[in-house]
């Protein structure tokens, strides 16, 4: 609970940073109280409010070790924020940076998330989120995004919407399909989905004309879609560790393919098109 008291006696100063517009707030805890204090949730929370003359929100602060939860007050714009625990505990020291939302389960994203139309870099993975807004399109300048280590099992038909992307993350989450709409990310170059449960790809993939490195490795793939091969751009393909039994005639398509790995899969054969891959180095 909020009262309990938890050993924060290192603690020198707390540093927030807003998780999306990178504001940062510091408050120096020292000179208020001895470094050997045990201090109250209580205390902090007052101090802190006093330190900002913050209106009522929610902030979380985490204890020395990482685990505890705090809730503290915070305007509502920055209820997602970043903590930063500066310690004479060198122990503490080499892990001075703690990312609040990896700590947290925090499912689902704030409603004001598509207010940020100008991000172009977005690292919101380690998050436990288990869904997207449909509002997420919105974000139309994003150009970098890194969605890995969460829970998401699907995306919304919005994310096709994200005409900028060049880099998306999204391994290790728990994906089954993706959108239709998701051949429509032309500019993406950089696509990492291993470590999902994808069985299937949308014919709509092969859009993906500027895609150069693609990551689909420990999925539970059957087969491709024959557009597959319109991937004209591709140089690294990894779909080792799924459950193929053939590729698409289309596969010899991919003239500018360097690194093919399948191992880990169940072909019996491969298409008579797998001679036409010339730059082809790794195999």
């Amino acid at each position: 609970s909020i009262a309990r008291s938890c050993a924060l006696a290192p603690m020198v100063a707390i540093c927030a940073v807003h998780a999306f517009t990178n504001d940062r707030i510091d408050v120096d805890l020292s000179p208020a109280w001895p470094l050997r204090r045990r201090l109250t949730s209580a205390e902090i929370r007052a101090r802190v409010a006093a330190h900002l003359r913050l209106s009522p929100g929610r902030l979380r602060l985490l204890s020395e070790q990482g685990h505890e939860i705090l809730e503290e007050v915070l305007p509502s714009s920055m209820s997602l924020v970043k903590v930063v625990v500066l310690s004479v505990d060198p122990q503490l020291e080499n892990a001075a940076e703690a990312s609040l939302l990896a700590a947290l389960q925090l499912p689902n994203l704030p409603e004001s998330f598509n207010r940020l139309t100008a991000r172009q870099t977005l690292n919101i993975g380690w998050r436990h989120l288990t869904n997207l807004p449909e509002s997420f399109g919105q974000l139309a300048a994003l150009q970098h995004l890194v969605l890995f280590r969460n829970q998401l099992t699907s995306l919304p038909e919005s994310f096709g919407q994200l005409a900028a992307l060049q880099h998306l993350v999204l391994y290790r989450n728990q994906l089954t399909s993706l959108p239709e709409s998701f051949g429509q990310l032309a500019a993406l170059q950089y696509l990492d989905l291993h470590r999902n449960q994808l069985s299937s790809l949308p014919e709509s993939f092969g859009q993906l004309a500027a895609l150069q490195s693609l990551y689909l490795h420990e999925n539970r793939l059957t087969s491709l879609p024959e557009t597959f091969g319109q991937l004209a751009a591709l140089r690294l393909l990894h779909l080792h560790e799924n459950q193929l039994t053939s590729l698409p005639e289309s596969l010899g398509q991919f003239a500018a393919l360097r690194n093919l790995n399948l191992h880990n899969n169940q072909l019996t054969s491969l298409p008579e098109s797998i001679g036409r891959l010339a730059a082809l180095q790794y195999l």
